[in-house]
């Protein structure tokens, strides 16, 4: 094995575990959306109708994630102004 077949060989098997890498993200969502979207459940008859379930399927896993972040942000920004609130109690400060 020469100079440049190594590296070349080196270069390949790397390219192949960032393949793997990349790859195992995308089949975690897919299993995710067997597990708990019901991907694996999709019964219709024409193939149009089957990539629209599993757009749906996923946009709906896409909403979900987007509203939990929301809903994270507004229920911390209404603890925080509660935890102002009551310091605020505590030392007298003026209402704001």
């Amino acid at each position: 094995m020469t100079e440049a077949n190594a590296q070349k060989l080196k270069a390949e098997r790397q390219q192949a575990r960032q393949d793997e890498i990349d790859r195992n993200a995308v089949e975690g969502k897919f299993g995710q959306g067997k597990r708990r979207y019901s991907l694996n459940r999709i019964m219709t008859k024409l193939s149009h109708t089957s990539e629209t379930a599993i757009m749906l399927s996923f946009l709906v896993m896409n909403l979900k994630r987007w509203l939990a972040t929301l809903l994270f942000f507004v229920f911390h920004r209404a603890r925080m102004r509660m935890v102002k609130r009551d310091f605020c109690i505590t030392l007298g400060c003026q209402a704001f």
